[in-house]
C-alpha cells in the first residue's frame, strides 16, 4: 500500500506507512521526494547500505559530490568515495573523513590510494595515523618542494617529530644525513637543519659548507652564516 502512495506521489501517506512499517529506505525516498535532504541523510546515517548507497547515489545526481563522498564513506563504501574524489579532486577532503573515521582498515586503503594518485601529502598523514612512521619518512622525503601544500606545517612538524626520534643520529650513513638536512631547509626549516647537522656524526668543514651555500642561495644568509662559521671550526 505505501508503494502504491508512493507512485501515485501521495507522499505524506506514504512516509506515514514506511514509518509503521519501519523501512528505511522508503522513508527516505519519500524525504528526497520532498527535497528534504537533510532528513533523507540522517536516515541514511542510521539505516542499512542500501540506504546510504540510494541517498548518497541521489547526491551525486544532484551535484553534491562532497556530500555524496562523506555519505559513502560512512556507509563503508570506500570505492565510490574514492570514484567521487577522482573525479573530482578531492583527495584532502576524503583524507580528512577517513582520517575522522577512525577505521584503522579504511585510513590503510585511503593512504595506499592516495599515495598511488600522487597525492603524498594527504598519504603520509594517513599513514601516520595509523602508526605507520617510516613510510610517513619515505613519503616526505619523496615530494617535491611544493608538495606539501594545504597540510604544509602539520606534515612539516610530523616530519620533524619523526626525525627527533632517531635514538641516534650518529648511526646514520651520510647520504641520509643529507637528505634530511636538505627536506628541513627546502621546507624552510633551516633551524632544524641546522640542529640535525650538529647532532650528525658528519663533523666535517665541507658539509657544512655544502649546506651553507645551499641556504645562501636560498637567501637564508643568516643560517648560511652559521653554517660556513660552523665549517670554519672544522678546519
Amino acid at each position: 500500500l505505501a508503494r502504491c502512495y508512493e507512485e501515485s506521489n501521495h507522499v505524506d501517506a506514504a512516509t506515514e506507512l514506511y514509518q509503521l512499517a519501519g523501512d528505511d529506505l522508503g522513508l527516505a525516498r519519500q524525504a528526497l521526494c520532498r527535497n528534504d535532504i537533510d532528513a533523507a541523510t540522517s536516515i541514511a546515517e542510521s539505516g542499512d547500505a542500501a540506504v546510504v548507497h540510494h541517498v548518497a547515489k541521489h547526491l551525486e545526481d544532484a551535484g553534491e559530490a562532497q556530500q555524496a563522498m562523506a555519505l559513502f564513506i560512512r556507509g563503508g563504501m570506500l570505492d565510490d568515495a574514492m570514484r567521487l574524489a577522482t573525479q573530482h579532486g578531492f583527495h584532502s577532503e576524503i583524507a580528512e573523513v577517513v582520517l575522522n573515521s577512525g577505521d584503522s582498515e579504511r585510513i590503510v586503503d585511503c593512504a595506499v590510494w592516495l599515495e598511488g594518485c600522487g597525492q603524498l601529502a594527504e598519504a603520509a598523514l594517513l599513514y601516520a595515523e595509523n602508526g605507520n612512521r617510516s613510510k610517513v619518512l619515505d613519503l616526505c622525503l619523496r615530494m617535491d618542494d611544493g608538495g606539501i601544500s594545504g597540510v604544509g606545517q602539520e606534515l612539516k612538524e610530523l616530519f620533524s617529530s619523526i626525525v627527533d626520534d632517531i635514538d641516534d643520529v650518529t648511526t646514520l650513513t651520510d647520504a641520509e644525513v643529507s637528505t634530511y638536512a636538505r627536506r628541513f631547509i627546502t621546507w624552510d626549516e633551516g633551524e632544524r637543519a641546522f640542529d640535525f647537522l650538529c647532532r650528525s656524526r658528519n663533523q666535517y668543514a665541507t658539509f657544512f659548507a655544502s649546506f651553507g651555500s645551499l641556504c645562501s642561495d636560498r637567501g637564508d644568509h643568516r643560517l648560511a652564516s652559521k653554517l660556513f662559521a660552523k665549517a670554519g671550526d672544522k678546519i
